[in-house]
Formats: C-alpha cells, structure tokens, sequence
C-alpha cells in the first residue's frame, strides 16, 4: 500500500501547531505547500453562528428548568454527550438529510449510553421560523402538546439540547432527556479486560486526570465544527461513533506520552481494530498537535480546511468519526479524528 505523507510546521513565539498528513486506506496525493501561516477562508453566509445556536441552547435549557421549578420538580443537569446527539439530529434535519421526526432514536440513546448509562430516553423535537424569539417559539410548541410536555416533566435526570438552522432561516430544536441508570459497580480487574474495551474507556481519559471532561468536551467541540464546515458544503455530518473514538484516542494518548512519535504509525492496525466490529470501505485518519493556542478546536478544525490534504478527508465520503483528544504535562494537545464509510 502506498502512503503519501505532509507535514506543516506553523512556528510563533510561545505558539506551536503542527499537521501530520491525513492517512487513508485509498491514497491520497497531497499537494505540497508553502510553510507559511495562512489566513482561514470566510464561513459560509448560510451557515449560522455556532455560538449563536450555542446560547440558544444554553437559554433552551434555562427555560425548561425554570418551567420543572415551577412544578415542584427538579432541574435537569446539561450533559454535553446527550447534547452532541441532539445537536446532529437538528444538523441532519436542517440539512434536509432526514425528515423531521425520531428517527435513529434508537442510536442516539445508544451511543448514549457508552458514556452514560441510563434506564429511559426520550426526546422533543420542533422546528419553526420565528427570528424573533425562537427559544419562546419553541417552549410554546413544546408545553401545547401533550407529549412534550409530559416529557418535560418526566423523572428524568439528564438532558441535552441542540439546535441547528438552515440556509432558509428554519430552527430545528432537538431535547433528549434521560432517566440515569443507579451504578454499583466499581472499578475492578475485570473490567479492564472487557473485549468492548470503549464501553468502558474511562481508563483512557483517567490518564488526563482532572482534564478529562474538558478533552471530552474538546472532542465534541471538533466533531460539531467539522460537521459544520462539512454542511457548508451540502456534505451530510458525520455521526460520532465511541468505539471509533476509544482507538482514535489510545493513538494520541500514545503520542501524547511519547511512547509513540507524531505520525500515522499503526495507522493499519487502528484500521483493522475498527474493522473488527464496524465493517468499513474506506478508512482515513487526520493529526495535529498543538500547544499555546486559547482556542484548540478552532486552530485544529481551521489547520485541517487549509491543508488540501485534510481538507480533502474532512470532505470525504465518510458516514462515521472518532475523534480521540491527549494532553501531556508539557501542556502539548495531540488531535486523531478517523473517518470510516460504513458498510
């Protein structure tokens, strides 16, 4: 199998960011580059604000609580797993990829699950026009169905919300809300050896210590931006899968605690590792490293656009993506995000 490989190297007083040249199982020619900083290219017009639909969740989210205290019921705690799910359902939805409804429901609670054990899901969904207030909009649809609202003020603990609109101005709000599952087990030997080893990465993202929600959160913050680059593009986004995840993450944990060098070494064996339990047609792999940066999800996603190599992977013919996240102690960040065409 032929490989084509590049790298870039942007060098600043006290900033480093590197690009290791994506990986794929069909190769890709990468153009060679200057080694020069560029200027990220303009986002689409069509394409709202992430930190506008952000705040729209977070005041989402405010409301629906405010409504469970009026009714002598308690708030709900805000999981950013359950909210990545909901957030691709509204992407998947506004890009007209799928109708509005439930579907994959199924899935999403799923994929929950790997990091959220729960007993019961389920979820609201609304969409309208209203520029004005569309939280407003939305909690009005929500408490004049019946189902919704009992919903809203069911016994649930968690929940997550995202939003996502169109280029014709359509709001698409997604709420899973989710009935946690009560734990006894402790951590144990056994436990360690589980032949589904990403049903219990905790061993992973213990090694980050008291970063490890925020390397979680970093990694669903670059699947969301990747996703929104790839709808600019009328690309469908991709859905975040953990067992992809678990093997995107032991390579840059290895990197990270230099037990393996900043390359696409091992790159066939994280492929085969995948295709133990996900049957695949074609397999791709981008790197970064990064350290002094305040913002990592946007220097690592803005990296890859301007790279036609990552680019090119970023655009692929993918369905499937995990996204694994390390921090050594020298404060440097390492990035593996797969890309996997199912089957």
């Amino acid at each position: 199998m032929k490989h084509y490989f590049e790298r870039l190297l942007l060098t600043f007083p006290l900033l480093m960011m590197s690009l290791m040249g994506c990986e794929s199982i069909e190769p890709i020619p990468i153009e060679k580059i200057p080694i020069t900083e560029t200027r990220p290219s303009d986002p689409s017009p069509s394409l709202t604000d992430p930190a506008f639909l952000e705040a729209l969740e977070e005041a989402t989210y405010r409301e629906i609580n405010q409504y469970r205290l009026s009714k002598n019921l308690p708030s709900l705690n805000l999981n950013p797993q359950i909210t990545q799910q909901a957030r691709i359902h509204s992407e998947r939805m506004a890009a007209g990829i799928i109708p509005v409804g439930h579907e994959d429901l199924e899935q999403r609670l799923k994929i929950i699950s790997f990091t959220t054990p729960h007993e019961k899901g389920v979820e609201n969904l609304a969409t309208h026009q209203d520029s004005y207030d569309p939280v407003k909009a939305t909690m009005k649809q929500w408490l004049n169905n019946a189902k919704n609202l009992k919903n809203i003020e069911g016994k649930y603990d968690a929940t997550g919300i995202g939003v996502a609109q169109n280029s014709r101005g359509e709001y698409y709000f997604t709420q899973i809300f989710i009935k946690e599952k009560s734990s006894i087990i402790t951590r144990s030997p056994e436990l360690d050896n589980s032949l589904e080893p990403w049903k219990n990465s905790e061993p992973l993202l213990e090694k980050a210590g008291q970063d490890s929600q925020f390397l979680i959160a970093l990694e669903q913050e670059i699947n969301r931006r990747v996703n929104q680059y790839r709808l600019s593009k009328n690309l469908p986004p991709l859905t975040m899968n953990a067992e992809i995840s678990y093997v995107a993450r032991q390579h840059s944990q290895d990197m990270a605690s230099k037990q393996a060098t900043f390359s696409h070494d091992g790159f066939d064996n994280r492929a085969k590792s995948v295709g133990k339990s996900i049957p695949y047609k074609s397999f791709a792999e981008n790197l970064a490293y990064i350290k002094g940066y305040p913002d990592l999800a946007d220097v690592a996603v803005k990296g890859w656009i301007n790279s036609p190599g990552h680019r090119k992977n970023m655009e692929g013919n993918f369905n499937l993506t995990g996204i694994g996240i390390a921090k050594n102690p020298e404060g440097e960040y390492y990035f593996t995000q797969l890309f996997l065409l199912q089957r």
